[in-house]
């Protein structure tokens, strides 16, 4: 090499040492490979991991056409030459050469003017990773000190390329720690489970730039999945479904993360999986594995793009569902445990201390938003008798058939019921004036009627409305209570306003 030949090349693989930046290196390099080869343009071709195949990553002088239609794959002559020979590949005449295997690319070639091109392998201490081109616009005989140059620039090429990818995972090695630190420190403090879930779902959008995530729970004894957080539905709550054989299914059965990056159906016939409604071009979800069993799975899906998601993503995932377990679990307990102490354990229904707090959230919504609310006490009449008469277990029975209705009534007629204390019931009717809840009570009341089969009871109640009858808490009971009793000594099986 010429002393000016020198000068050249190590101008151009400077950047390697000094930058990290491959776009500023490839440019640089490319540069130098011109000054030195009279060539027309060049370009550098990258393994994909995916698909096995060499596309460009970086050119110079051609055009966009014709570097998305440049690819090579592992069975072609041209790599498998390379890969045998671990030599640069002279093709002096490239029409004549790609009409024999690949005679679709021929309009291609002329159009931009190609007429020769030299290819480089680019070997790293992983093998053959990538391929340096040099295009040749008119035939020149290479001497062999340029085939000597043009293998230089590729070795600090794979140099540059190394470097690049040990940086990358360093960055991404760095980035997935602080994830899961912050990830980790929000699942310490966040009891709640919608808590937890927003701050898994931010880290994970923010990380994978996903649009489209939830988190679906697995009840292995009803033998559904419910989506408590998908970014897709627009409403609140959860929607749920019984098991089948989708992409979540099959992620709860294997135990195992599942990364597509194609919407390619074969694919996903190969592990038995059926799609359900639109099909994503890039999928990856991980299983929420806590003491060895499935609680759930969380993913991100994409419907545009393809290879979206990769495995740094799938490892970072499995990271934060490892955390995520734990503080799922926890959360859940603890949500359980919320509503074991708020539930009356005989009829399932909501007890008097959730009574209480409900009235005053009330009072204090309605205040704000000037809607009136409607209280009711009711009490179950001639159960002491039946109580005394056929014994406790009867009386159980009586108490759990009452509540078994209100709830089902309640659910249906939008109001919440409670259980007060012995015989005793109470219900809030929200937006209601208490004509309407009268209404509702008396159509209740009439189904009750046959409600012991051995002892006949019935139902009085008296109702009240707020801030018509009242403005405190201890006001609304205490009229209630007035009109209740008022109710019963009228012979019972009646509501007073």
């Amino acid at each position: 090499m010429r002393e000016k030949e020198i000068r050249t090349f190590m101008e151009a693989i400077e950047p390697v040492f000094a930058g990290n930046d491959l776009v500023v290196v490839f440019e640089k390099i490319f540069q130098g490979i011109m000054n030195i080869v009279p060539c027309s343009a060049a370009s550098i071709l990258l393994r994909d991991e995916k698909t096995g195949d060499f596309t460009i990553r970086s050119s110079l002088n051609l055009s966009p056409d014709y570097v998305k239609k440049v690819k090579l794959r592992e069975e072609e002559k041209i790599l498998s030459t390379i890969l045998k020979t671990k030599k640069p590949l002279i093709i002096s005449n490239i029409v004549e050469y790609f009409g024999k295997f690949d005679p679709d690319s021929i309009p291609w070639i002329r159009k931009q003017g190609i007429v020769a091109v030299v290819i480089i392998p680019i070997i790293s201490d992983k093998g053959l990773i990538g391929t340096l081109h040099i295009y040749f616009s008119q035939h020149y005989k290479l001497k062999k000190g340029d085939i000597e140059t043009l293998r230089l620039f590729s070795h600090y090429t794979a140099i540059a390329i190394q470097k690049a990818q040990f940086l990358m995972e360093r960055e991404r090695i760095i980035e997935k720690m602080q994830v899961i630190n912050k990830v980790g420190k929000h699942l310490v403090t966040s009891r709640t489970l919608k808590k937890l879930l927003g701050v898994i779902k931010k880290e994970v959008l923010r990380i994978t730039k996903a649009t489209d995530m939830f988190i679906a729970l697995y009840n292995k004894y009803k033998g559904t999945i419910s989506f408590v957080l998908d970014t897709d539905i627009k409403a609140s709550g959860t929607s749920e479904r019984k098991l089948s054989s989708g992409l979540t299914e099959w992620v709860i059965m294997s135990k195992k993360p599942l990364l597509l990056s194609t919407g390619d159906e074969k694919e996903r016939k190969k592990y038995g999986i059926k799609s359900f409604g639109q099909r994503a071009k890039s999928w990856l979800g991980v299983p929420i594995i806590y003491k060895n069993s499935v609680n759930g799975v969380m993913a991100v899906q994409d419907f545009t793009t393809e290879y979206k998601f990769n495995d740094f993503h799938k490892e970072l995932f499995m990271d934060i569902a490892n955390e995520a377990a734990i503080a799922i679990e926890n959360a859940r307990l603890y949500e359980k445990l919320k509503t074991i102490a708020i539930t009356d354990s005989l009829t399932r229904l909501s007890n008097r201390r959730y009574f209480y707090r409900m009235i005053s959230f009330f009072i204090r919504k309605n205040t704000v938003h000037e809607r009136n609310f409607s209280l009711a006490l009711l009490d179950l009449d001639n159960f002491k008798f039946c109580n005394d008469r056929f014994g406790h277990t009867e009386g159980d029975k009586i108490l759990k058939r009452a509540g078994r209705m209100l709830r089902n009534v309640s659910k249906k007629e939008g109001f919440l019921a409670f259980r007060y204390g012995g015989d005793e019931f109470s219900a809030i009717f929200p937006g209601m004036e208490k004509e309407k809840a009268e209404k509702i009570l008396t159509k209740f009341f009439e189904k009750f009627k046959n409600v012991g089969k051995d002892c006949i009871t019935s139902i009085s109640a008296g109702i009240v409305e707020y801030p018509v009858d009242g403005l405190e808490v201890d006001e609304l009971i205490h009229k209630s209570d007035l009109l209740l009793y008022k109710a019963k000594r009228k012979g019972g099986d009646r509501v007073e306003l």
